[in-house]
Order: C-alpha cells, then structure tokens, then sequence
C-alpha cells in the first residue's frame, strides 16, 4: 500500500474514481466470486461485486463528509458527535469490503459474501415486515410493494442458506460489524510489508468513536484527552486507512 501524504488530494481521487460504479474484467476474482452466487428472480442478488462497490462508495462518501466538516469546524469548533459517526461508517464500510476481498482461498470469500448476503436480505426483510405501517406514513401502495418484498426475500434468505449447506458452510454464523472490524484490525500490522502499525489506531478510533455514536456518557472522560486537532486526525486517519487498503484489494481482485 502506497502512503498516503495529502489526505484531502486522495479522497478527492476516491470522490471521483467512485462516481460511478468501476468496471471489474471477466474472468477476475471478483467476477468469478459474483457468479457462484445464488439468483433469484426479483430478489436483491446481493453477489460480491454488488456488494463491494456499495460498501466502497458508502465509506467514500463518509470521508467526503468529513472533509467537507473540515471546514465548517475551523469557523464553529469540532462536531465531536457528528464526526464520529461518520468515522465510524468509513471503517465498516472498508472492513467489510476488505473482508469480502482478502482471503486469498476463493471459498472462505464466498462464504464470508453469503453471510453478508444474508444479513442484507434479511435486514431487507425486517424493513418490509413493518408494511402496515406504511400505509398511513409513507404511501398507501408501499403496503402492498413491502409485501412483496417479504416474500421475496424470504426465499432468498432459503436459497443463501441452501447453498451454504452445500458447500459445507455454517448458515447459523451470524455478521457483526465490530466484530469483523476487529478481525480486520488484528491483520493489518504487517500488511504488504508494511512495519507500520495501524492496528491500535484504527481500534483506539473505533471505540472513541462508538461512545458519542452511541450517546453513552464514558467516551467524555477519555476522548478529550488529547487536543481536538489530534482527536480529528485519529477519526479520520483509521478509516481512510482502511479504506486504502479496500481499495488496493479491489484493484487486485477486479481485475482479471
């Protein structure tokens, strides 16, 4: 991973090498990752690539945010709460795009893709079981759309969990967040050969951070401890980070 010297030029290359969806070559890892997934007519097919590109343009976005509250935080002070969440949403997004992408075996791949697959599909569902509601706050004909999707998705959710079987995977693993973060953070030191060591920034960012996204009352004893200025450059360091090495990834599978 190459350094990264002017954090503003290099989310702005992020910004704009994202605004639309990158081609990925037939034949390349991540083409070949997306069609061993199960499709079902109607559903979301949440196959790798779709996968990927989302979570990459969700963390580019977060850090474009950031950089945009740069500004505004010169002339009002630091938005403690505000930056934190999108910090936080920076290293989700690039952890679990560097999960579906860093395994070198093809089958651990897949099974990490079918999980979060899953975790969509069903937290799609979720949404759709509350259609009732729907009718008198959003729109009479998203009952009936909401619906729909339900069952949808719950014969995707079948099918996921039919092709995990046969292939020997567990379909009652669940996916959390933090703890594929963490999971990610202890392979980052060494990284490319890389002596760097990113780990602890990127965990000591990760849970200052989920005290004021949280709204809990304990991250006000420790998170001012350090100046403000390098508070910031902790939240913005941890997920452009991991952000650089998502995207090395993606580079290394898309193309074939």
């Amino acid at each position: 991973m190459e350094p990264i010297t002017d954090y503003h030029q290099t989310i702005r290359e992020w910004i704009t090498r994202f605004s639309k969806n990158p081609n990925c070559d037939f034949g390349s890892a991540l083409h070949s990752d997306s069609s061993r997934y199960p499709m079902v007519e109607g559903g979301g097919n949440f196959d790798a690539g779709k996968m990927v590109v989302r979570a990459l343009n969700t963390g580019v976005d977060a850090l474009r945010a950031i950089v945009d509250m740069e500004n505004r935080q010169k002339r009002v002070g630091l938005n403690v709460p505000g930056l934190s969440v999108l910090s936080r949403t920076g290293m989700v997004s690039a952890s679990l795009a560097i999960w579906l992408l860093e395994p070198d075996d093809a089958d651990i791949r897949f099974e990490h893709g079918l999980r979060l697959s899953r975790e969509n599909i069903k937290q799609f569902k979720a949404f759709a079981d509350k259609d009732g509601v729907y009718t008198k706050t959003v729109d009479p004909k998203m009952t009936e759309v909401a619906t729909a999707f339900r069952e949808l998705a719950k014969a995707e959710v079948a099918e996921i969990e039919k092709v995990m079987t046969q292939h020997g995977f567990n379909p009652g693993r669940q996916v959390e967040n933090s703890a594929i973060l963490f999971e990610i953070a202890q392979r980052l030191n060494g990284w490319d050969g890389d002596a760097t060591d990113y780990r602890k920034p990127v965990l000591d960012a990760w849970r200052k951070t989920s005290g004021f996204a949280h709204a809990l009352a304990w991250q006000y004893e420790i998170a001012f401890d350090l100046p403000p200025d390098d508070f910031y450059d902790d939240v913005v360091a941890a997920p452009e980070i991991l952000m650089a090495i998502a995207i090395d990834l993606f580079d290394k599978r898309r193309t074939a």
